[in-house]
Protein backbone atom coordinates (compact mmCIF):
# COMPACT_ATOMS: atom_id res chain seq x y z
CA UNK A 1 0.00 0.00 0.00
CA UNK A 2 1.45 3.37 -0.97
CA UNK A 3 1.83 6.21 1.49
CA UNK A 4 -0.84 8.24 -0.35
CA UNK A 5 -3.34 5.43 0.07
CA UNK A 6 -2.44 4.99 3.72
CA UNK A 7 -2.79 8.74 4.25
CA UNK A 8 -6.22 8.63 2.65
CA UNK A 9 -7.26 5.73 4.90
CA UNK A 10 -6.06 7.64 7.97
CA UNK A 11 -7.98 10.72 6.84
CA UNK A 12 -11.18 8.75 6.24
CA UNK A 13 -10.94 6.99 9.59
CA UNK A 14 -10.42 10.35 11.28
CA UNK A 15 -13.44 11.83 9.49
CA UNK A 16 -15.68 8.89 10.44
CA UNK A 17 -14.68 9.04 14.10
CA UNK A 18 -15.11 12.82 14.22
CA UNK A 19 -18.55 12.58 12.62
CA UNK A 20 -19.61 10.28 15.45
CA UNK A 21 -18.14 12.70 17.99
CA UNK A 22 -19.80 15.63 16.22
CA UNK A 23 -23.20 13.94 16.34
CA UNK A 24 -22.80 13.40 20.07
CA UNK A 25 -21.81 17.04 20.53
CA UNK A 26 -24.83 18.26 18.57
CA UNK A 27 -27.13 16.18 20.76
CA UNK A 28 -25.44 17.59 23.86
CA UNK A 29 -25.85 21.11 22.45
CA UNK A 30 -29.54 20.51 21.87
CA UNK A 31 -29.86 19.62 25.52
CA UNK A 32 -27.75 22.58 26.60
CA UNK A 33 -29.77 24.97 24.43
CA UNK A 34 -33.08 23.81 25.89
CA UNK A 35 -34.91 26.92 27.03
CA UNK A 36 -33.53 29.21 24.34
CA UNK A 37 -35.82 30.38 21.56
CA UNK A 38 -35.67 28.86 18.09
CA UNK A 39 -33.93 31.96 16.75
CA UNK A 40 -31.21 31.84 19.40
CA UNK A 41 -30.78 28.07 19.29
CA UNK A 42 -30.76 27.89 15.50
CA UNK A 43 -28.02 30.49 15.20
CA UNK A 44 -26.01 28.81 17.93
CA UNK A 45 -26.25 25.41 16.23
CA UNK A 46 -25.26 26.94 12.90
CA UNK A 47 -22.14 28.48 14.44
CA UNK A 48 -21.31 25.19 16.08
CA UNK A 49 -21.70 23.18 12.89
CA UNK A 50 -19.53 25.60 10.90
CA UNK A 51 -16.78 25.41 13.52
CA UNK A 52 -17.01 21.61 13.65
CA UNK A 53 -16.85 21.37 9.85
CA UNK A 54 -13.72 23.51 9.80
CA UNK A 55 -12.15 21.34 12.48
CA UNK A 56 -13.12 18.20 10.59
CA UNK A 57 -11.43 19.40 7.40
CA UNK A 58 -8.27 20.47 9.22
CA UNK A 59 -8.15 17.19 11.15
CA UNK A 60 -8.48 15.11 7.99
CA UNK A 61 -5.70 17.10 6.33
CA UNK A 62 -3.50 16.68 9.39
CA UNK A 63 -4.07 12.92 9.55
CA UNK A 64 -3.27 12.40 5.87
CA UNK A 65 -0.18 14.56 5.75
CA UNK A 66 1.17 13.39 9.08
CA UNK A 67 0.87 9.76 8.02
CA UNK A 68 2.84 10.36 4.82
CA UNK A 69 5.43 12.49 6.56
CA UNK A 70 6.07 9.97 9.34
CA UNK A 71 6.50 7.14 6.85
CA UNK A 72 8.50 9.00 4.18
CA UNK A 73 10.79 11.17 6.27
CA UNK A 74 11.12 9.32 9.57
CA UNK A 75 10.74 5.73 8.28
CA UNK A 76 8.13 4.81 10.86
CA UNK A 77 6.11 1.63 10.66
CA UNK A 78 3.02 2.13 8.48
CA UNK A 79 0.57 1.03 11.16
CA UNK A 80 2.18 3.14 13.88
CA UNK A 81 2.31 6.21 11.64
CA UNK A 82 -1.35 5.85 10.66
CA UNK A 83 -2.47 5.21 14.24
CA UNK A 84 -0.60 8.24 15.57
CA UNK A 85 -1.93 10.42 12.76
CA UNK A 86 -5.51 9.36 13.47
CA UNK A 87 -5.03 10.10 17.17
CA UNK A 88 -3.55 13.52 16.34
CA UNK A 89 -6.50 14.22 14.05
CA UNK A 90 -8.94 13.16 16.75
CA UNK A 91 -7.23 15.41 19.28
CA UNK A 92 -7.41 18.40 16.94
CA UNK A 93 -11.04 17.63 16.05
CA UNK A 94 -11.96 17.24 19.71
CA UNK A 95 -10.43 20.61 20.51
CA UNK A 96 -12.43 22.21 17.70
CA UNK A 97 -15.55 20.38 18.93
CA UNK A 98 -15.15 21.72 22.45
CA UNK A 99 -14.55 25.21 21.17
CA UNK A 100 -17.58 24.98 18.90
CA UNK A 101 -19.71 23.86 21.84
CA UNK A 102 -18.54 26.84 23.89
CA UNK A 103 -19.03 29.21 20.94
CA UNK A 104 -22.60 27.96 20.46
CA UNK A 105 -23.46 28.69 24.06
CA UNK A 106 -21.86 32.15 23.88
CA UNK A 107 -23.78 32.99 20.70
CA UNK A 108 -27.08 31.82 22.17
CA UNK A 109 -26.52 33.85 25.33
CA UNK A 110 -25.48 36.92 23.33
CA UNK A 111 -28.60 36.70 21.19
CA UNK A 112 -30.74 36.41 24.29
CA UNK A 113 -29.35 39.74 25.44
CA UNK A 114 -28.79 39.01 29.13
Amino acid sequence: MSTKTLGLVASLLTVILLLVLGAALVLAELLALNGFSEREGGAALAVSLVCQAGGLILSALLAGRLTRRLIDRLNWSRFLAAALAVLAGLLLGSIFGGLSFAAALVVAQALRGH
